[in-house]
């Protein structure tokens, strides 16, 4: 699948539009099946990647890898 067709294939799940409208996680997550729980947790391990990567990318040690590579 390509990446068009796979966001359309997550929207025609219901998921964001049922979540959005206010119904439960609990009831969501009790209609997903092994597809959906797979796909949700890889955007969740994503999403932590990236917020670790954002705190790491100011530390000082990360400043002073940088401005060793950079000479």
């Amino acid at each position: 699948m390509d990446g068009a067709s796979t966001r359309l294939w997550w929207v025609a799940r219901g998921w964001p539009s049922g979540l959005l409208d206010g119904g439960s996680l609990t009831g969501a997550l009790g209609r997903a099946d092994a597809w959906d729980l797979v796909f949700g947790a890889g955007r969740s391990l994503h999403l932590a990647a990236v917020l670790a990567a954002l705190a790491l990318m100011f530390r000082p040690t990360a400043n002073a890898y940088f401005r060793a590579t950079a000479r």
